[in-house]
């Protein structure tokens, strides 16, 4: 089924192909033509008038470029030739010409509109759009981190009829409708996207989660049909429905509201505590958190921590994961194991792999 929907949303662009195929074998006809009968008029007038000579005429009379190197002798080469060569080109690069602006217009139209299917991959898709300055934030968020600085984004909603302004500045792609529909989801190329975050369909509205959960399924459905890992992050309206989301197999579940509500306690309790999760949570300066899956084995966290205090890039570790369970700072005689991952607080991640690289270089290796 998924495959049948992705035939029909190219035939769009496949009509417009083959409709510029037409043009260009009826110019390369008309050239040729032109060009066969000029030689069959002059080549005796003009002894040294070579067959791609009068191709070339043809040509640059067809295109009205009028080089002048090549001209017609006979009554017959300028009267009953070169002039419906001259009428014909100039009505034929005119149609050529509205034909372009035509398709440009044509495809801009409708890509502002969502009606264009997606061939970029590895993009991520943001599905609904509870606020124009929500999805602009989350946007520019993501737009801070390098290897996202470039890479294709796409909304799927049917809340507006044509992108906004403030997004298509965000050089963001739109699709057109529900993104609970499968048709809308492979229009968007889900199949080969990186990652989707879900949405709700309106901010604080409870009912929202229902068609969240609809549309975590579906991807992850897809997801196992085309045996590429989706990357999926669920926004939940009400947190009672955590359980229910679950179901759905997605990645991550967050409920921002109680985020938001416990980011306002602490700065009742830790005034100014704000402006450090201010920084830990953007993309755009300073350090970050990052989850790396670790290569050290038998070795505590305690030595851990030692070793990279004195390595002089910036980068700490704050927090363990052990079998799915979250650890901020761990007890440093814990031992690192197989499987564990390691919660940074870096600049840049790459700084802690280049020191773990140089570590395990230096460590036997425990197998």
């Amino acid at each position: 089924m998924f495959s049948d929907l992705m035939i029909r949303s190219a035939s769009v662009p496949r009509r417009t192909s083959l409709r510029f195929l037409r043009i260009v074998l009826w110019a390369v006809s008309l050239n040729a033509l032109f060009g066969t009968l000029f030689y069959w008029a002059e080549h005796e007038a003009q002894p040294g008038l070579s067959f791609s000579d009068a191709l070339w005429w043809a040509m640059v009379t067809m295109t009205t470029v009028g080089y002048g190197d090549v001209v017609a002798h006979t009554w017959v080469g300028r009267y009953l030739i070169a002039y419906p060569c001259f009428l014909i080109g100039i009505g034929f690069l005119g149609f050529v010409v509205s034909e372009l602006a035509e398709n440009i217009f044509y495809r801009t139209s409708r890509r502002r509109k969502g009606l264009m299917p997606i061939t970029q991959s590895n993009h991520v898709i943001i599905c609904n759009c509870p606020g124009i300055q929500r999805v602009s934030r989350l946007i520019t968020q993501l737009r801070g981190k390098e290897t996202y600085q470039q890479r294709g984004i796409v909304l799927i909603t049917d809340q507006f009829s044509e992108l906004p302004d403030e997004l298509a500045a965000l050089n963001v792609c739109f699709v057109h409708g529900q993104p609970t529909t499968e048709s809308v989801l492979e229009q968007a190329n889900l199949s080969q996207c990186e990652g989707v975050f879900i949405l709700p369909l309106a901010s604080g509205d409870p009912a929202s989660d229902a068609h969240s959960f609809t549309i975590g399924t579906m991807v992850e459905m897809i997801s196992e049909e085309v045996g590429r890992p989706i990357r999926t992050v669920v926004d939940l309206v009400d947190k009672t429905n955590v359980a229910m989301m679950r179901r759905s197999n997605v990645d991550a579940i967050l409920h921002t509201q109680d985020m938001n509500d416990s980011l306002i306690v602490q700065e009742y309790l830790h005034p100014g505590i704000h402006h450090a999760f201010d920084q830990l949570i953007t993309n755009r300066k300073g350090s970050h958190f990052f989850i790396h899956e670790t290569k050290l084995r038998d070795m505590r966290v305690g030595e851990l921590q030692s070793a990279m205090l004195q390595q002089p890039e910036n980068f700490q570790l704050v927090g363990l994961v052990h079998e799915g369970a979250h650890y901020l700072n761990p007890d440093k005689q814990v031992m690192l194991r197989s499987g564990d991952q390691l919660i940074l607080l870096a600049e840049r991640k790459e700084d802690f792999e280049r020191f773990e690289s140089s570590l395990l270089s230096c460590r036997p290796d425990p197998t």
